[in-house]
């Protein structure tokens, strides 16, 4: 199954200096799982941020996996506006079984104004 393409532009546009999250659910509990994923100039390109992932959380009565990801303000700061776009990818990695790559797409950076020290 190819993996969601899912851009994050728009109302999900990562801005500039400021902390960004994205909530995944995923079906049944896979607690155990890990998501790993990287924004890139291009595909094969450099990384210019790693996503970080808060402790999944297993929701018994909707019976899925709650997984956060996100990048810190300090992580935004240092993603200039692209000409056009950046890209990424998000990978579940489930212990014993191989890498499933779960989202795809382009990312867009708002730029900051305000200067916070």
């Amino acid at each position: 199954m190819p993996a969601a393409i899912f851009d994050l532009t728009d109302e999900r546009i990562v801005e500039q200096g400021s902390y960004w999250a994205l909530t995944i659910h995923y079906p049944g509990n896979v607690a155990t799982a890990s998501i790993r994923g990287q924004i890139k100039t291009t595909y094969g390109g450099s990384t210019l941020a790693s996503f970080s992932l808060e402790t999944p959380k297993f929701e018994e009565e909707t019976n899925r996996t709650k997984f956060v990801i996100y990048l810190s303000a300090a992580q935004t700061t240092k993603l200039t506006p692209p000409v056009d776009h950046y890209v990424y990818d998000l990978r579940m990695l489930i212990p014993s079984k191989d890498p499933i790559r779960l989202m795809q797409g382009k990312v867009k950076v708002s730029p900051g104004v305000t200067d916070v020290q």
